[in-house]
């Protein structure tokens, strides 16, 4: 019997705004790609989202990658500019979840960073929906580590069978799927419902 539901966010519940990012870059440089953004950014992103770094130190690194000053004006220039990925809630996904909170616990399980969990946590509606969220810089553990998962298993008492996750990336279904976790790989809110349908979930 299916009892929790488990949300990615990035591309799932927020709606991923990169040409926001890149409008906002090009105001501090004209010249900036996105390519060149992604590059600067995933350089330590592995340990940013794990809390293992400061704000400052990340985003000097990033502001380092790309050529620019590294400035405390930067600084908090870039990690604004960071909040806007996430951009707008997907409003089909959050009618979708308040249907499954009514007979399912539903959790979010989702790699982050300081400036999502700022946009998330101003976000009151949305984040009032979940009964917990397990931001990976705070929990220490990134999917598609499998500690990221059992995590949120272990800390609710929960089966793996008795759970649907529910992301966009590949690898981080495949992980679920090694666990024996009902998983879908998301790809639109209208598939999503599909989805959960077969699974025979109420909604």
């Amino acid at each position: 019997m299916i009892k929790a539901i488990i949300f990615d966010f990035g591309g799932v519940v927020y709606k991923d705004r990169w040409d926001l990012v890149l409008q906002e870059l090009r105001k501090i440089d004209k010249g900036i790609t996105l390519e060149e953004y992604k590059t600067a950014y995933n350089q330590r992103w592995d340990e940013y989202k794990v809390g293992l770094l400061e704000k400052t130190v990340f985003w000097s690194n990033v502001l380092s990658g790309l050529g620019l000053e590294d400035s405390e004006n930067n600084i908090l220039k870039m990690s604004s500019i960071a909040s806007k990925a996430w951009g707008i809630c997907d409003k089909s996904v959050i009618q979708i979840i308040k249907e499954l909170k009514k007979y399912y616990l539903v959790f979010g399980l989702t790699n982050s960073c300081y400036e999502n969990e700022e946009s998330l946590v101003n976000d009151k509606k949305v984040f009032a929906l979940f009964e917990k969220i397990y931001l990976s810089h705070r929990e220490a553990k990134k999917k598609p580590d499998q500690e990221a998962y059992l995590n949120v298993l272990e800390e609710n008492n929960l089966l793996a069978e008795e759970c649907v996750f529910i992301d966009n990336k590949q690898q981080n279904i495949e992980t679920a799927q090694i666990l024996g976790i009902n998983s879908v790989l998301y790809k639109n809110s209208k598939q999503l419902k599909i989805e959960l349908k077969k699974i025979g979930l109420n909604i």
